[in-house]
């Protein structure tokens, strides 16, 4: 008898459940595959800024200056430029490592 009052709503969560569940992952893969291919949306060029010459390829970079990107780390910056990460922190004492922002402009050279 009391199964007939049951509501089928009840059924909603669980499936609302699965159906985030799987939007999770869709995007989750889709955001690693854009990683994968390097497709940040700038390249190199962009990155480093015309304060210096030379090119993005080159080892050190001559620019003064870098704008992070998005996922960029005190390391990455230091292995995309050539300048040690000791000498970026050194430049920007008052950049937390942690905490670096997208479009920030963090000094390269003096």
């Amino acid at each position: 008898m009391g199964y007939r009052n049951r509501s089928p709503l009840r059924m909603l969560a669980p499936l609302a459940l699965v159906v985030f569940g799987f939007l999770f992952l869709v995007v989750l893969f889709d955001s690693s595959a854009e990683d994968d291919e390097g497709s940040s949306g700038a390249s190199a060029d962009q990155q480093l800024e015309e304060d210096g010459g030379g090119s993005a390829d080159s080892q050190p970079s001559t620019k003064k200056r870098y704008r992070v990107e998005s996922g960029d780390t005190l390391q990455s910056v230091a292995d995309k430029t050539g300048v040690d990460v000791a000498e970026i922190e050194r430049l920007n004492p008052d950049v937390d490592p942690q905490a670096l922002a997208a479009g920030q402009k963090i000094k390269l050279r003096e």
